[in-house]
């Protein structure tokens, strides 16, 4: 059982206030950039440090150093604990420092000497040279915030997106003004950008360090000595690795071959689709992920099974009963939630709304997939199992890279569409694939696991059906401007059907209706 759900409430909370700034930030991106090759150029090489983020900080390191660093800490105490978190910590340093020079070193050769063509490649190399140290920074970061986690200290871990969003906007406002009839350089302000990615990136690192050095007396130190457990976390790393990096190289494949497209705005529709599906994965879904991990993990190392499993299927429950009526809700009001937020400067003129509405449809039918495939991968390291994870990532980079391929090369003006649908088709495979996996492994039937889905499809079949029909009935209002309309969809309608949802999930008897209800949202605002 979820005994800590009250964890879930604090990083929610602090998540949605991270996840609203981040939608403040992307509403002020695009209303200066648009889909501009600027804005494109930014996005691209903000996604290529992100991408190693994931794959090593918050990543397959993180979940690797997790279940070895709880076993160090329940077993040895802070000092084993600490010892082991400076040995990972000395090792990231030797590997990263080098490995950020020569990246850098080898983006300015490849403009300086002409090896790619000038435009928006070149652009996008200049701007990489600017953002990779982030890489470094957050790595780094994801290290302390896991022990604090471990340590079940969540606020600060929580926090670190909320200062990266504020030196992003502050930039924005700072750099994007325009004096008079001067119009703002977008090549001069997407390189003020990537400068205040890295200030919020040292800022991400300072806070998790001075709280866990408060609170748990952690002493930074080099230590290129070696130890029985840091043998277990490399031994947990390696494999997963491959894993990571597979599903990277999947994602980077869909941003590649969506900045080659003679669109330009491709990428930035791309990017803006993704986002608009993280604010619910990010407020709910990954704070499960978060709060459940640890605990999953030191139930295997105590060996508490039945504990294990109850968690397990818990944190799925949860996380599938704000997807999936999320996704819902994203499908059929994709248009008022685009005119509300985007609908300003640069895009409004682009038409990026009306570029991006098809996307978001295909994109958001993905989140639950997304979200569970992301889970019970978590389920898989908490056992210490790297591998099957490993095979899932596989399977969506087959499905994904030959989707992809097909829709640039015979889709034409419809390959944006292509793109997306390969990535929503790749995620299923990919969590049917590691949901039949892990009931195996459990010696369970994928349909035993106690995972409420009829109540949750019951209850988001009566949601879909208000926010069509409110919808429906907004959109005849002649008299209110659309932008009236937009609003009374995002702060009426979404409300409404939210909390009839919630009400309807009850009534069908889902297990943790009270617990969604009564904790989650009560103590999340």
């Amino acid at each position: 059982m979820l005994s800590n759900l009250g964890s879930v409430s604090l990083v929610s909370a602090l998540t949605l206030c991270s996840r609203v700034l981040g939608l403040i930030r992307d509403v002020l991106f695009f209303s200066f950039f648009g889909t501009s090759a600027a804005g494109a150029a930014f996005l691209f090489a903000f996604t290529v440090p992100n991408l190693f983020r994931r794959m090593l900080g918050e990543g397959v390191l993180s979940s690797a150093m997790i279940p070895v660093l709880s076993d160090a800490f329940e077993k040895g105490g802070s000092k084993e604990g600490f010892a082991l978190l400076n040995k990972v910590l000395t090792r990231l340093l030797r590997w990263l420092v080098p490995m950020v020079a020569i990246f850098c070193l080898l983006c300015w050769q490849a403009v300086e000497r002409g090896w790619v063509e000038s435009g928006k490649w070149a652009q996008g190399l200049e701007l990489l040279v600017f953002t990779l140290p982030y890489l470094l920074l957050i790595c780094l970061t994801a290290m302390i915030v896991a022990t604090l986690n471990v340590r079940s200290r969540f606020g600060a871990g929580a926090c670190t997106p909320i200062l990266l969003n504020l030196a992003m906007i502050s930039t924005l406002l700072w750099f994007g003004r325009a004096s008079g009839d001067a119009v703002v350089d977008m090549d001069f302000l997407a390189c003020a950008l990537c400068i205040g990615v890295l200030v919020g990136g040292a800022l991400q690192l300072v806070l998790p360090c001075l709280d866990l050095a408060r609170a748990e007396r952690w002493r930074p130190r080099l230590d290129g000595s070696g130890s029985e457990n840091l043998r277990r976390v490399w031994v947990l790393f390696l494999p997963g690795l491959m894993g990571a990096a597979v599903l990277q190289v999947n994602v980077l494949v869909s941003r590649l071959l969506a900045y080659s497209l003679e669109d330009e705005g491709a990428v930035s529709i791309l990017f803006l689709a993704a986002r608009l599906i993280e604010l619910p994965l990010g407020v709910f879904a990954i704070a499960v992920s978060t709060v459940v991990f640890p605990l999953m993990a030191k139930m295997r190392s105590q060996e508490d099974g039945d504990g294990y499993l109850s968690a397990f299927e818990q944190g799925l429950r949860l996380t599938l009963a704000v997807t999936i009526p999320a996704a819902v809700g994203l499908v059929l009001l994709r248009e008022p939630i685009l005119g509300f937020l985007f609908e300003w400067g640069s895009f409004a003129a682009d038409d990026g709304v009306g570029q991006t509405t098809p996307v978001l449809a295909i994109v958001a039918v993905g989140m639950p997939f997304f979200a569970a495939a992301a889970f019970i991968t978590r389920g898989f390291h908490s056992r210490k199992d790297m591998k099957t994870p490993v095979r899932g990532a596989i399977v969506s980079l087959v499905v994904n890279v030959v989707l992809s391929v097909a829709s640039v090369l015979w889709l034409g003006e419809w390959a944006i569409l292509g793109l997306a649908g390969a990535n929503v088709l790749a995620g299923m495979f990919q969590a049917i694939y590691l949901w039949a996996k892990f009931s195996t492994v459990e010696d369970r039937n994928p349909f035993g696991l106690r995972l409420g889905l009829a109540s949750i499809l019951g209850a988001s079949v009566v949601l879909g059906l208000v926010a069509w029909g409110g919808w429906e009935w907004l959109s005849s209002l002649a008299e209110m401007s659309p932008k009236g309309r937009a609003a009374t969809a995002v702060f009426a309608l979404i409300p409404v059907s939210a909390g009839l949802y919630f009400l309807i999930l009850g009534k069908l008897g889902f297990p943790d209706a009270s617990l969604l209800w009564g904790r989650v949202f009560r103590r999340g605002r």
